[in-house]
């Protein structure tokens, strides 16, 4: 994780180190209620969320919200999360970079 991107867990929820900006996470899963349920629980826990059922509508997402994190389901039909991680990476330069604010 980039220095200065560092998230932090407070009574509060989710917040990244600096101003207060919301973590952005990007919630990836075929299992629609799932997803949706991860991507609820992390709002209430002040988490910006963005809900994908699958991995090319993730890359979609991805493009214009620019997660700080993603959580991806492995198994997922069509594009593996692992396949998802990858193409992301790629998009990114070949490497892990941090989103701009």
């Amino acid at each position: 994780m980039c220095n200065t991107h560092r998230a932090r867990l407070s009574a509060g929820g989710f917040r990244v180190a600096g101003p207060a900006v919301a973590l952005r996470v990007l919630v990836v899963d075929d299992n629609r209620d799932a997803a949706d349920s991860l991507g609820l629980l992390l709002e209430l826990n002040g988490a910006a969320v963005r809900v994908a059922y699958g991995g090319v509508d993730a890359l979609a997402q991805a493009e214009d919200f620019r997660p700080h994190v993603g959580l991806f389901d492995i198994h997922m039909p069509g594009m593996s999360g692992l396949e998802l991680a990858r193409a992301m990476r790629e998009r990114a330069g070949g490497g892990l970079s941090c989103p701009s604010r």
